[in-house]
């Protein structure tokens, strides 16, 4: 499934200054492409997260308008967007989302507990995915229990397991040492190789390697488009 934005901008209302409104993102036109992976870098404040974001419905734009496929993502209600969400895309946030009340295991089986019952073969893929992030030790643990690079690779195997065909990450290797850095993009790639469209946001000047096609962001515009 591809993720197409056509003319999509945001701007946020500010109640005092020159300006009655911030514009974080500038009119832009981008595609991710289902097996590709698609990277993002710029500066801290450049519009980064605000498109991933809005490619996550998670933030309604100004302007403009995002196709998951055929869907129009912000023609849904609110429960329509949340299902469509759920059953097709995953993300990576930057902060912390752990359910603290529940187990590692527990917490990356959320998604599928949402909508049914998780079968034997998902806490299987469950965890295996914890094993190739090397946190399978720590699947009965709490969150409290965790590291902040340990919590962020708990995230990563809850946006994975549910395979879904859109893949949005804020961030992902914050937190992480170089090896378990080079880990997570590794199965990024991977991830794209199998059919989805994944996208990147970094700081990470190594993930460029990876990457299918590259774009800067700075100012809120989108510059580059570097396909490998």
């Amino acid at each position: 499934m591809n993720l197409t934005a056509r003319n999509v901008s945001k701007e946020f209302p500010r109640k005092t200054g020159s300006s009655n409104c911030f514009t974080a993102l500038q009119p832009l036109d981008l595609t991710l492409e289902a097996g590709k992976l698609t990277i993002v870098t710029g500066r801290s404040g450049s519009g980064k997260s605000t498109l991933l974001n809005l490619f996550g419905g998670l933030l309604k734009p100004t302007a403009g308008t995002i196709l998951a496929g055929d869907t129009d993502l912000y023609a849904l209600s609110d429960r329509e967007l949340s299902v469509f969400r759920n059953s097709h895309i995953g993300m990576i946030p930057q902060g912390q989302t752990a359910i603290y009340s529940l187990t590692v295991l527990e917490n990356v089986l959320l998604p599928l507990r949402l909508y049914g019952k998780p079968e034997q073969q998902d806490e299987n893929r469950a965890r295996s995915l914890l094993e190739r992030l090397d946190i399978a030790a720590l699947a009965d643990c709490c969150p409290s229990e965790l590291s902040g690079g340990e919590l962020r690779r708990m995230a990563i195997a809850r946006a994975l397991l549910p395979q879904p065909e859109i893949l949005l990450a804020d961030e992902p290797t914050a937190d992480l040492d170089e090896e378990n850095t080079e880990i997570v993009f590794r199965l990024m790639k991977q991830t794209a190789g199998e059919g989805c469209a994944v996208m990147l946001v970094t700081h990470e000047t190594c993930a460029k390697a990876y990457a299918d096609e590259l774009y800067t962001m700075q100012n809120g515009k989108l510059a580059g488009g570097i396909k490998k």
